[in-house]
């Protein structure tokens, strides 16, 4: 009894004293936040992280599309990580273009990217991106749930701005800078 007495004293003096948390800190230095724990995975992945993210954040398909494939080499706590970087990079660079950087990846990693974009939103400190995606990323919800780039049903319909985003993606595909998996 005392034992335990004194156990129950000592845990309420110490308690205050213990982290809470025991998350690595993220860098927010920028537009989207980035795990340090996710740049040791990719450095030694030997994947130029800061490099591609900044690529991504200028628009690049590639990039963008690179920065999609890594999800494929982080796991645990690190993929999720990865994808609140993902998930807060989408309003930055487009829906459109995260969607049409989309397209050409492996079915699976389409899965991988819906759950851990999921989990993300539980995580990012953004409020707005806590919200359904199909509220403000309607084109990148579409093809990642399988069922590809929205088809406007009458010629015309499509905006400008898809219209050339879609004829940038298909001239990837036919110079093979995008390849699929």
């Amino acid at each position: 009894m005392k034992k335990v007495l004194l156990f129950s004293i000592l845990a309420l003096i110490v308690l205050p004293f213990v982290p809470v948390s025991s998350q690595t800190p993220v860098e927010n230095s920028g537009p989207v936040e980035v795990s340090p724990s996710v740049l040791k995975t990719a450095e030694w992945a030997g994947f130029d992280y800061k490099g591609t993210l900044d690529k991504a954040l200028a628009g690049e398909p590639i990039a963008i599309q690179n920065f999609i494939k890594f999800h494929a080499v982080v796991d645990g706590s690190e993929g999720i990580k990865h994808g609140v970087t993902c998930l807060e990079l989408i309003p930055i660079v487009g829906d459109q273009a995260f969607a049409i950087a989309s397209l050409n990846v492996n079915p699976k990693l389409h899965k991988l990217l819906l759950d851990r974009l999921m989990l993300a939103q539980g995580r990012t400190k953004k409020e707005a991106l806590r919200q359904s995606m199909t509220n403000w990323a309607p084109l990148t919800w579409s093809v990642i749930n399988g069922k590809g780039f929205p088809v406007y049903e009458v010629e015309g319909q499509v905006p400008p701005d898809v219209q050339q985003k879609m004829l940038e993606a298909e001239k990837l595909r036919e110079t093979n800078e995008i390849k699929k998996d």
